[in-house]
């Protein structure tokens, strides 16, 4: 990071530990309980899948509407999140209240009507998620967001013609889109999509608030800029860093790799290419906000030993 000049030297210095591949690199959990999963479920909101369809509301016309209605969902519901950074998406993960999926031959714009008699949903509209139309709406930072429970509450118990056609209304998540602009080629997202094989690369680096702290928009933003700003580093030094923004917080990695390079046998000493066995010789640890951290292990004499928290091999996002 621009602000820690040290970073580069103490990867070089931390102990070089072999680790077996993990599923997920949130499973992990060093030192950052929150620092949890970037994509629980498959994103809504992005550009490249959303399909407004927007109708008249208030007076207004459907024209403006229309176009108020995409940006919002473009951003997920909330305010813009890069303002012209290009190392932020244009979206903050949340989450939205999904309403009612939108099966072949409903009217949607009667599903919407129904809709606005939920007080205080705002900001309706319809999603692609998994390859179905979601009718959602709101934006919330939390799934426990008090408002959120509120309205699913009320969505639920709505009666219309004696029927609930919001019985089922549920939080749905809202991933983080891939980073557009100068800095595309190093967000890893965008590199799984231009190279469907990329299957793992290797985590050297943790940046999110610890788990006793909230998490807020400022927090994420903060967290993605020193990631970008490490990864910018190590490719200066000549490696292949990429960024993977997440919910809570954001990692650096090095490396990509085919399902072929990596071992996923329990072998106390994995066999994995000489690519993989290379790089986890030199990025053995991994930094934690840009700081070497430790933690507590025992050893198989009993004793308790601090050692540095280790570099991971993680998978791809899909």
């Amino acid at each position: 990071m621009a602000n820690n000049p040290d970073c580069r030297t103490d990867h070089k210095s931390f102990l070089r530990l072999r680790r077996r591949p993990t599923r997920c690199w949130w499973e992990q959990r060093p030192h950052l309980g929150k620092l949890c999963a970037f994509a629980l479920l498959a994103p809504i909101g992005c550009a490249s899948e959303n399909t407004s369809t927007s109708g008249p509301r208030g007076g207004e016309s459907t024209t403006e509407l229309s176009r108020q209605e995409e940006g919002r969902a473009l951003f997920g519901g909330r305010a813009p999140a890069n303002s012209g950074d290009p190392a932020l998406p244009r979206n903050l993960p949340g989450w939205v209240l999904a309403l009612a999926p939108l099966e072949p031959g409903t009217d949607a714009q009667a599903l919407r009507s129904q809709a606005r008699a939920i007080r205080g949903l705002t900001d309706i509209r319809v999603e692609r998620w998994r390859g179905q139309d979601l009718l959602v709406g709101g934006s919330f930072r939390e799934r426990g967001d008090e408002e959120l429970l509120e309205l699913r509450a009320a969505a639920r118990a709505l009666q219309v013609n004696n029927t609930r056609p919001f019985a089922g209304a549920f939080p749905l998540p809202i991933s983080v889109e891939p980073v557009q602009g100068s800095l595309a080629p190093l967000d890893l997202r965008n590199a799984v999509a231009g190279d469907p094989s990329i299957a793992y690369t290797l985590q050297v680096a943790t940046f999110g608030v610890r788990a006793d702290q909230p998490v807020t928009d400022d927090s994420l933003r903060r967290s993605y800029r020193r990631a970008a700003e490490y990864a910018q580093e190590l490719r200066a030094d000549g490696e292949e860093a990429y960024f993977l923004h997440g919910n809570s917080g954001s990692v650096v990695v090095i490396g990509t790799f085919a399902e072929s390079d990596v071992d996923r046998s329990t072998s106390f000493l994995p066999r994995h290419s000489p690519e993989v066995t290379e790089l986890l010789e030199r990025f053995g640890s991994q930094l934690i906000n840009g700081r070497q951290e430790t933690r507590t292990v025992r050893l198989r004499d009993g004793r308790l030993e601090q050692r540095p928290v280790s570099s991971v091999i993680i998978e791809a996002p899909r």
